[in-house]
């Protein structure tokens, strides 16, 4: 719903002069700004978090990926947090990738799944 609420309050602000939600800038130019990779990476991640959460599924995960995407690049109040999310989340991915790289959780996880579903198999026979 904050996803959801930030693209159309981005959209409408920038729509019409009689929008009660628009508020010129100084220049008023509504252009685009350029965000690097990882702040356009973690608002589509966190936007397709939202939609999964949200119960949207696939689509709905896609559907706010890309306009968390789209609101990363519009100057603004929307576009600020979108690209400030997006860093956020390429910061935790960065930081998780070097613990498992560290501590190889993410293998040491597979193995213990793997090692519960023989398990299961073995009393199921």
């Amino acid at each position: 719903q904050l996803v959801y609420n930030i693209i159309v309050q981005e959209t409408m602000s920038k729509t019409t002069p009689t929008n009660p939600l628009y508020k010129p800038d100084e220049n008023n130019d509504n252009s685009t700004i350029n965000p690097n990779a990882s702040q356009l990476g973690g608002a589509a991640a966190a936007g397709a978090a939202a939609g999964l959460i949200l119960g949207g599924g696939i689509v709905g995960a896609a559907a706010l990926g890309v306009g968390a995407v789209y609101v990363a690049t519009t100057k603004g109040t929307g576009g600020d947090v979108a690209r400030s999310t997006g860093d956020a989340v390429s910061k935790v991915a960065s930081r998780a990738k070097k613990i498992d790289e560290e501590h190889h959780l993410v293998e040491k996880t597979k193995n213990a799944t793997i090692g519960v579903v023989k398990s299961a198999k073995a009393l199921d026979e």
